[in-house]
C-alpha cells in the first residue's frame, strides 16, 4: 500500500513537471518569470523555455506588439484662455516586463498611466498656445512636441511610446458662440482689409494704364502727323513734277477747279456775259 501512494507521488511529480516546466513563448509574446509572485527574469526570445515547476516559478506572459490606448475627451485651457474638449489616443508596447510589471502589473494599469501622462504633456503643450494656432498653424507642432515628451516617463514605467494624435476637437457648448462669432468678425475685417488693398492697386493699375494710353496716343499723333507732313511734302513734289511737264495744262487744270469753287454745284444755273475777262482768259488759256 505505502508502496503504491509512493508510486502515485512520484507519479504526480512527474506530470507537474511535465507539464509545468516548459513553456511556449510566441513571436508576439514576451513571457516573465515570477517566483512567488516576484518578476525574476523576463524572456523575449520565441521557442521553447523551461523554468522550475509551480508553485515555485510562475510565467506571465505580455503582449509584445504596439497596443494603442484611446483616452476619454477631456477639457484644457489653451494660452488665450479659451476651454478646448481635447480626445487624444496614443501607441505603446511593453519595452521591460519585469519594471511592467512591478509599476503597472495589468494592461489596465498601463492604460491608465499612459492616460494621465498623455493629458499631464498636451495640458502643458496646450497652455502655451493660442485656440487658432492650435487648430491650424501648429497642430503637427503641438502632436510631435507631445510625442516626444511622453518617451521618458513612459520609459519609467518599462514601456516605448510610437505617437500621441488628437482625434477630435470641440468647445464646450457654452463656448462655441462666442468664439465662432469672433472668428467671423476677425475674417470680416480681414476681408475688408484685402478688399481695401485690393481696390488701391486696381486705382494704382487704372492711373498707369490712363497714363501709358496718354502717352502712346500722343507718340500716335505725333507719327500722323510727322507722317502726313511727309506725305503732303511728297504729293506737292509729285505734283510739281507732274505739272511742270505740261504748263498749259496745268493752268487749263486750275482754272477749272476755280470755276468749280467759284460757281458751286447742285441745279444752279448762272448766265454770265461773254466779255467776263477771268473766263476769257481762262478759255484763252485752254485753247492754247
Amino acid at each position: 500500500m505505502i508502496r503504491k501512494i509512493l508510486y502515485i507521488l512520484i507519479a504526480i511529480v512527474v506530470l507537474d513537471i511535465i507539464f509545468t516546466v516548459p513553456y511556449t513563448v510566441h513571436q508576439t509574446e514576451r513571457a516573465v518569470v515570477l517566483r512567488l509572485q516576484n518578476p525574476i527574469y523576463e524572456v523575449t526570445e520565441p521557442g521553447l523555455h523551461f523554468k522550475l515547476p509551480w508553485p515555485i516559478n510562475s510565467v506571465m506572459k505580455l503582449d509584445k506588439r504596439w497596443l494603442q490606448y484611446d483616452d476619454n475627451p477631456r477639457e484644457i485651457i489653451t494660452a488665450d484662455k479659451k476651454t478646448m474638449i481635447v480626445d487624444t489616443y496614443s501607441y505603446y508596447r511593453i519595452s521591460d516586463g519585469i519594471l511592467y510589471i512591478g509599476r503597472l502589473q495589468t494592461q489596465a494599469g498601463a492604460n491608465s498611466r499612459t492616460g494621465e501622462i498623455v493629458y499631464s504633456e498636451m495640458r502643458r503643450e496646450l497652455g502655451q498656445k493660442s485656440f487658432e494656432n492650435i487648430l491650424v498653424a501648429e497642430r503637427n507642432t503641438v502632436m510631435q512636441n507631445v510625442s516626444d515628451a511622453v518617451e521618458g516617463p513612459m520609459a519609467n514605467l518599462g514601456l516605448d511610446s510610437l505617437m500621441v494624435r488628437v482625434s477630435t476637437t470641440e468647445l464646450p457648448d457654452q463656448n462655441k458662440a462666442s468664439v465662432y462669432q469672433r472668428m467671423m468678425s476677425e475674417r470680416a475685417q480681414q476681408a475688408k482689409t484685402y478688399r481695401s488693398e485690393g481696390e488701391q492697386k486696381a486705382m494704382e493699375m487704372r492711373a498707369d494704364t490712363d497714363k501709358q494710353v496718354t502717352i502712346i496716343k500722343s507718340e500716335a499723333e505725333m507719327n500722323a502727323q510727322k507722317l502726313r507732313g511727309e506725305g503732303d511734302n511728297e504729293a506737292a513734289r509729285i505734283y510739281n513734277e507732274a505739272y511742270g511737264k505740261n504748263p498749259a495744262f496745268f493752268r487749263l487744270y486750275r482754272g477749272l477747279l476755280a470755276a468749280e469753287n467759284t460757281l458751286g454745284g447742285g441745279n444752279v444755273k448762272f448766265y454770265l456775259k461773254g466779255d467776263e475777262p477771268q473766263f476769257d482768259a481762262l478759255f484763252r488759256s485752254g485753247n492754247k
